[in-house]
């Protein structure tokens, strides 16, 4: 097993050379992606606006996600929690206007 922290050197005139487990400060302390605080709004407003924020909501946090995967830890994506106030608002829109759609028919008739 190798020591992950110094290295003996391969020559008595090199010098050994330190070496860490955390390459920097950027993945020891990742910063949000700076479209998570965007999502989460947006998944708040869906329950009130329904489709008209959910959807960007549920966009959005697939990019914020992405990225956040493919940044190698310096950067974290926003909560699932937020994701998924987006599809209740979506889908409790969405049934709400068919149930006002088939009351407005019914009406009609």
């Amino acid at each position: 097993m190798t020591n992950t922290y110094r290295t003996a050197p391969a020559r008595p005139e090199e010098k050994a050379v330190q070496l860490s487990p955390i390459a920097n400060l950027d993945t020891l302390f990742p910063r949000p992606h700076p479209l998570a605080s965007t999502v989460r709004l947006l998944g708040v407003l869906a329950l009130a606006t329904g489709p008209l924020a959910g959807v960007p909501a549920i966009l959005l946090w697939r990019i914020v996600e992405r990225e956040a995967a493919t940044s190698n830890g310096r950067i974290t994506g926003a909560p699932r929690l937020f994701v998924r106030l987006g599809w209740a608002g979506t889908v409790v829109g969405a049934l709400l206007m068919l149930v006002l759609c088939c009351l407005r028919l019914l009406q009609g008739v």
